[in-house]
């Protein structure tokens, strides 16, 4: 009789060879696998750098807005107006709240040691040194080693002037509310034309929301209702903070006076954040020229005719470090060496 079937010699060397072919097909789903997860948090970490870098672009880029021209042209011609809390010189933001400090539509604020070139240990956690002294509003927010990026303006969107009556306790302001929206009573706004800017409270809301009290407005200024228009001012700061779950993220921080104000996180993942400042040094006057790079603590150092070199910032140089998955606020980083600015 002859044998039919496989000895078990050839048995062995089937399901050997037939492993090896698993084996083969396994390690290949796994390499498909692990590099679509890294092409996936590539472009994860790409798209929020994008969002990101558009963020701080669109409201660097507003920064010193103050209506028909800007910071600089209304400083030069002396055309402030503050009638804000604090304040005791129209001509001066000197006491106001730090939301409020409109005369530095760019201010940055330096974390101690992460100066270009030095070396800097990111570990997560919140707090550290920065020069200046960071406002009262943001301490205890913002993670140690990393900048912080404040800048103000008049909002985009803004309300016609329709009726303009100064008197002794503060013009009454009639406005058409159609594009932004009801007036609040206790929020900071600004009338502008091309002439002056006026600062202001405020004090009451009538008529809807179309009607307002400028608190002391209308002593020394008066505004046209056919050039006139309100604007809602715009304080933001951006910092690297820590989120409920302890990531580390990049914060939006929009501050109103007293500091209570929504923030919200613009990317998570950021571990740091830092930035140079551009301004022109030519004296007496400004011509034009960017000649002058430093970090926030040489930009609060400097000084211009007329004052500090907040008024002469013409560049923004930011750069964020930016992590598939930030590490959690008191924890640490991996030991790595990432250049930035």
């Amino acid at each position: 009789k002859h044998r039919r079937g496989f000895s078990l010699i050839e048995f062995m060397v089937a399901a050997a060879l037939g492993l090896l072919v698993l084996l083969g097909i396994s390690r290949v789903f796994v390499a498909a696998r692990v590099g679509y997860g890294l092409s996936e948090a590539k472009s994860r970490m790409q798209e929020n750098a994008r969002l990101a870098v558009e963020s701080i672009q669109r409201d660097v880029r507003m920064a010193g807005h103050m209506g028909c021209v800007n910071d600089g042209a209304r400083m030069r011609n002396n055309e402030w107006f503050v009638h804000l809390p604090g304040t005791s010189n129209v001509r001066s933001f000197a006491g106001a709240d730090f939301s409020d400090q409109f005369a530095r539509a760019v201010e940055g604020f330096e974390a101690n040691g992460s100066a270009p070139g030095a070396s800097l240990s990111l570990t997560g956690a919140l707090g550290g040194g920065w020069t200046p002294a960071l406002p009262t509003a943001l301490q205890g927010r913002v993670a140690q080693g990393s900048d912080v990026l404040v800048v103000r303006y008049l909002g985009p969107t803004r309300a016609r002037v329709t009726a303009f009556t100064p008197n002794a306790s503060g013009a009454r302001v009639t406005v058409d509310t159609t594009v932004t929206g009801p007036i609040q009573a206790g929020k900071t706004y600004a009338l502008a034309d091309c002439n002056q800017v006026s600062f202001f409270t405020a004090a009451s809301v009538g008529g809807g929301g179309t009607t307002l009290v400028a608190t002391d407005v209308g002593g020394a200024e008066y505004y046209s209702p056919s050039t006139a228009y309100l604007y809602e001012t715009t304080t933001v700061a951006y910092y690297v903070g820590a989120e409920t779950n302890g990531r580390l993220g990049l914060f939006r921080h929009v501050m109103t006076r007293g500091g209570a104000a929504p923030t919200e996180v613009l990317v998570p993942g950021v571990l740091s954040f830092q930035v140079l400042y551009g301004w022109d040094s030519n004296e007496p006057m400004p011509d034009g020229a960017i000649d002058r790079e430093g970090t926030g603590a040489a930009l609060a150092s400097a000084t211009v005719a007329g004052g500090t070199a907040h008024s002469r910032i013409g560049q923004v140089r930011a750069a964020l470090l930016l992590s598939e998955e930030g590490p959690r606020a008191g924890g640490s980083d991996p030991n790595r060496s990432r250049p930035m600015l």
